[in-house]
């Protein structure tokens, strides 16, 4: 039997690339992004989040929160291409969860690129 267990879901803006996060260690997940028209997989490991970049010449690009091992765990959020690859290290502050409206270096960085992202159905900046 096969089966996919994830946590959450963003699709680009044209359809193509799926990204899903699944609980796949017990300390982080993994991100899997499918390009669902040559069914290509790959992979970015410890990414909790993920979300799509909506507007802007950013447009399609990610925003995840990956466990990074320094002197000590940290769960940065990384400014990513579309295919996973690094562009930037944002902050290594909380994620807004559940509406809360705080990640001021998130926002900062967003409005610097001129990007916006949505949360829990709210557009961030």
């Amino acid at each position: 039997m096969k089966f996919c267990v994830f946590e959450q879901m963003q699709l680009s803006h044209d359809s193509c690339l799926l990204h899903l996060v699944s609980p796949v260690y017990a300390t982080s997940g993994s991100l899997a992004i499918i390009n669902l028209r040559t069914k290509a997989i790959k992979y970015v490991s410890g990414v909790n989040l993920v979300y799509v970049i909506e507007t802007g010449s950013h447009r399609d690009e990610l925003i995840y929160q990956r466990r990074m091992l320094r002197k000590s765990v940290a769960y940065p959020l990384i400014h990513a291409r579309p295919d996973g690859r690094f562009i930037a290290e944002i902050s290594n502050e909380d994620f807004p969860f559940e509406g809360r409206k705080d990640a001021p270096r998130l926002r900062q960085y967003l409005r610097k690129i001129s990007g916006t992202i949505t949360i829990n159905d709210k557009e961030l900046p």
